[in-house]
């Protein structure tokens, strides 16, 4: 299994380069006062984070080319061990399944 953390500096750095200035994932009391009740992650950036493993993926698959889809169903905390099945097709944090990913050829 995969796994990789994305701290809250990542995040603001990842909004100074995207233009993403939404609150929700920078400002502490926005993000207390959200039905997450924190700062989330981008979810473009964690599925940043996920694409660099695609290398791995091409030698799983055999494929080199693919399309993929990734399902959001939670929303990903800063500073939380993030994990990546086996097979590449769930992301979790805290045992909890936060995206789906599905493939296509």
């Amino acid at each position: 299994m995969i796994t990789f953390k994305i701290s809250e500096k990542e995040g603001l750095k990842y909004s100074k380069e995207s233009g993403d200035i939404n609150k929700i994932h920078l400002d502490k009391i926005t993000g207390y006062n959200s039905i997450y009740g924190n700062k989330i992650c981008h979810g473009t950036l964690v599925f940043l984070k996920y694409l660099k493993f695609t290398n791995k993926l091409k030698k799983i698959s055999n494929q080199d080319e693919y399309s993929l889809k990734i399902n959001y169903k939670k929303a990903f905390q800063y500073n939380q061990k993030i994990y990546i099945s086996k097979n590449f097709t769930k992301i979790f944090q805290k045992n909890d399944g936060k995206a789906d990913v599905e493939f296509y050829n």
